[in-house]
């Protein structure tokens, strides 16, 4: 304690400074500013809108934060564009492409929010799909600038950031994503290529969805995983542990957060049950020794029992 004393100022100032634009402004993968940032990122890097939705296309559970002149504000990652693809592994369906985006000149689906909240893009221009980034002008660069002066102060700022609208500008809904760093929503384009259920495209990506038809809400899988560990070693309750994700999503008004603590409470009898019953098929596959593939690991079998046959 005596030692960190002596540095405590130092600690202070450092810790201070992470609060506001480092030296470099520019984004980390270009020239252009840097008006974004992610807080769940090795060093919180400073990204351009473009690049900051690019990165994150695979990493949808980020925090993001937009410089909007004076702090960071917490944003959602739907703001930079980020769309939730299922069917294809978090790629976006080719036959969802053909048939919404060839007609409209193959415009990025990124762009697709720009209706909705045309001030968030109003310093990006939409490209095809395919095309490298457009050559930044002067000008550009000049409307993108980090230090505008131009704030409204009457601008109503809601601690979770702006609300999200129920679709986009193409139709894709809007769901709810409930994860062990809080609650956020996003919208997702559903594969058009497949015959694979809707309920069943989520479990694709761990994510466990609340309802098997017109699904509004989805857990992932490593929030349940979270909960029954708590629950198990830090007795922590649903309504307990629930809380604490609607504290983290808003820690200023953690009631404005949905209430999403009975279907927590019953997805996570679901999956412990689900998980129990495939550890027993492991276990009955392994000991009857058809299961075995040799040096080669364990291969299972989805037959029932008497309905596979081991091959020499």
């Amino acid at each position: 304690m005596r030692e960190f004393l002596n540095r405590r100022k130092i600690y202070l100032d450092r810790m201070l400074q992470s609060e506001g634009l480092p030296a470099r402004t520019e984004c980390l993968c270009c020239d252009r500013p840097g008006m974004w940032r992610c807080k769940d990122c090795l060093g919180q890097p400073l990204y351009c809108r473009m690049h900051c939705r690019e990165y994150h296309q695979r990493h949808i559970y980020h925090r993001v934060q937009q410089w909007n002149g004076q702090y960071f504000a917490d944003r959602d990652i739907w703001e930079v564009g980020v769309t939730l693809f299922t069917g294809h592994g978090g790629q976006c369906c080719p036959q969802a492409y053909l048939e919404r985006y060839t007609a409209d000149g193959q415009i990025d689906t990124a762009d697709s929010h720009r209706d909705v909240w045309p001030e968030v893009f109003e310093h990006s221009e939409p490209r095809i799909l395919g095309e490298p980034p457009p050559t930044v002008t002067e000008e550009e660069d000049e409307d993108d600038d980090l230090f505008w002066d131009d704030v409204d102060d009457d601008v109503p700022w809601p601690p979770l950031g702006r609300k999200a609208p129920t679709t986009d500008s193409l139709g894709n809904p809007f769901i709810l994503i409930v994860d062990s760093s809080g609650l956020f929503r996003i919208p997702v384009v559903y594969c058009s290529c497949s015959a694979v259920a809707m309920d069943l495209q989520f479990l694709d990506l761990a994510l466990f969805p609340a309802s098997f038809e017109n699904i509004k809400t989805a857990f992932t899988f490593r929030c349940l995983d979270d909960f029954r560990l708590s629950n198990l070693e830090c007795k922590t309750s649903a309504y307990q542990y629930f809380q604490r994700l609607r504290r983290l999503t808003n820690p200023a008004f953690p009631t404005s957060v949905p209430n999403r603590y009975a279907e927590l409470r019953r997805l996570s009898r679901l999956k412990t049950m689900a998980e129990s019953q495939v550890a027993e098929m492991v276990w009955f596959w392994s000991s009857a020794g058809i299961a075995n593939n040799g040096a080669n690991g364990t291969v299972l079998c989805s037959l029932p029992p008497g309905g596979c046959q081991s091959s020499s």
